[in-house]
């Protein structure tokens, strides 16, 4: 399928999902006016739709009934509002619209010939060496430099006098006081993911390839934390003691909230996007140069600073801006164990899939002029995936730990 006939399956998964933005609906009755594009609206309905016959004259409540099925399944448990939601009323005037409001033959016309367009093109060779999915891994590094192996120490793995750090389920905890603070560093592999409880009730997650160094204790007027790669944060409130992220040369202050910070290098900058609260940001430089590089994010927004064009060990990014073009679900999937893409570049695609599979990706012809829409859960197989992604026209195969991305 080329990326138009990808993006028309997209949009309708997202309908009957129920998930889809006012703008994707809206997207989607523009391409449902255009018949040029019936061939593969059909080809979709006939996939959910089950029951298609090849009659013209099919009564339209059936379909109706139909699709609210698909909608509302029995026993199905209603999913989450997405950020930008839409009301019932209005999935059921879109329901009306595409059901009445587009021609039958259109709509239920036998889907017949896209499958020999199909056959023209190349498939996805069969996937051998098949890669487990990423899980709960992480490493503890003391203040000595004494590491810990946190998929292996189960339940109490340090006591250092009134101090106990546990590690139950998945999730490192700290308890109790200490009268000398010391710093400890929790950083997860590639392949790894971890949740982490600090001394002050505050919650992290971090995701592969990162890591986050805290004290033992916030003893001082603020509780400074300094990250790398990506962590999501639900900060216990604590109106006398600021909670501080440190990356880069970013400085994220909050007093209760929560916010996610992606930092990884190779995306090239750093995007801080707020759930719920208000957040400051600014620049290192901006106490000293007295630069105005600081802003105050309302939930629903995102920061961003590049990192592009930094020369090796510059720490300083580029000036803050509000990006008001991201996908909340995009950013977040990740900590609710799904791969999201919303017309997602190869390359990032390819970056995510590094991380968590821990492969090395090479492109062996260029990079293909791809755009990736949909959602995958991480708990797949390297192989589930890439047989997703092949639907789409990417090709592949794998060496040991490599991944070959052929034209």
């Amino acid at each position: 399928m080329n990326d138009q006939q990808v993006y028309i399956t997209y949009l309708w998964q997202q309908f009957v999902d129920k998930k889809a933005s006012p703008e994707e609906l809206d997207a989607l009755f523009n391409y449902l006016g255009n018949a040029e594009n019936d061939e593969i609206n059909r080809a979709f309905l006939e996939q959910y739709f089950e029951g298609l016959t090849t009659s013209d004259t099919i009564d339209r409540e059936f379909w109706l009934n139909k699709l609210k099925e698909i909608m509302e399944p029995p026993g199905r448990q209603p999913k989450p509002a997405p950020v930008r939601s839409i009301s019932n009323k209005r999935w059921w005037a879109a329901a009306a619209v595409l059901i009445i409001g587009i021609g039958t033959a259109a709509l239920f016309g036998v889907f017949n010939k896209i499958n020999n367009k199909q056959a023209t093109t190349k498939s996805s060779p069969q996937v051998q060496n098949d890669v487990l999915p990423g899980g709960d891994k992480a490493v503890l590094t003391l203040a000595n430099g004494k590491k810990i192996f946190l998929d292996s120490a189960k339940g109490d793995i340090v006591r250092q006098g009134s101090l106990k750090i546990t590690n139950t389920n998945n999730k490192l905890d700290y308890e109790g006081q200490v009268e000398t603070v010391e710093y400890h560093t929790l950083s997860t592999p590639r392949g790894g993911q971890y949740k982490i409880q600090l001394p002050d009730g505050t919650d992290v997650w971090l995701n592969a390839a990162s890591s986050i160094t805290y004290p033992t204790a916030f003893k001082g007027r603020a509780r400074n934390v300094t990250i790398t790669g990506e962590a999501y944060f639900e900060v216990a409130k604590d109106i006398t003691k600021p909670f501080r992220v440190q990356v880069h040369d970013i400085e994220v202050e909050v007093l209760g909230t929560h916010f996610n910070i992606n930092s990884y290098e190779d995306e090239g900058n750093i995007a801080t996007t707020l759930l719920e609260g208000s957040v400051k940001i600014q620049t290192a430089d901006a106490k000293s140069s007295g630069r105005q590089q600081t802003l105050v994010l309302k939930p629903g927004q995102q920061a961003v600073a590049a990192l592009s064009g930094l020369k090796p060990g510059q720490k300083t990014a580029a000036r803050l801006m509000v990006d008001n073009s991201f996908d909340m679900e995009e950013v977040m999937a990740w900590k609710n164990g799904s791969f999201y893409f919303n017309r997602a570049g190869l390359q990032v695609v390819m970056r995510q899939l590094s991380r968590w599979y821990d492969i090395d990706v090479v492109f062996e012809s260029g990079i293909p002029d791809i755009k990736i829409w949909g959602e995958m859960k991480r708990n797949l197989n390297l192989s589930e995936a890439l047989a997703a992604l092949g639907k789409m026209n990417v090709h592949f195969r794998i060496e040991g730990k490599k991944l070959i991305v052929m034209p």
